[in-house]
């Protein structure tokens, strides 16, 4: 079990039990040139077969990615500035993870294990917990 304990009033923690992947288009110059020459197909696509309209509507480019197999996230706020302690627990036989509860915080865990997986060991590193990449505008 990992206990965390905070004086701040209010905060966010992400566990990652299965650790993470992460992945990065290297060539960034050649997505980049690649978007400014088809920029104005994607967002007739956008606003045409979708049906978004926006003066500032814009797109974000991902380059980048860190996915993970499992997590555990929570946040809190309004701790009334005493000592706040949340624990993530996970059962090293089932290899199932969660969070104690407290009135102070929100958290999810997931994914959930399919079923005939009783260790979750066949699931697919598929989480996306941080993407990176660009924004386009429409011009």
């Amino acid at each position: 079990a990992y206990d965390f304990v905070s004086m701040h009033p209010e905060g966010a923690i992400l566990m990652l039990p299965d650790g993470s992947t992460r992945i990065d288009f290297e060539n960034k110059k050649i997505f980049r040139q690649y978007a400014t020459r088809n920029a104005h197909r994607w967002f007739t696509y956008v606003e045409d077969a979708r049906g978004r309209e926006s003066e500032d509507l814009s797109l974000y480019i991902i380059t980048g990615t860190d996915k993970s197999s499992s997590f555990g996230v929570a946040s809190f706020c309004n701790a009334q500035n005493q000592e706040f302690s949340l624990r993530f627990s996970i059962d090293g036989h089932t290899h199932m993870h969660s969070w104690s509860k407290h009135h102070y915080a929100e958290s999810r865990s997931g994914p959930r294990l399919p079923p005939g997986d009783p260790t979750g060991s066949d699931r697919p590193v598929n989480q996306s917990i941080f993407l990176r990449g660009f924004k386009i505008n429409k011009r």
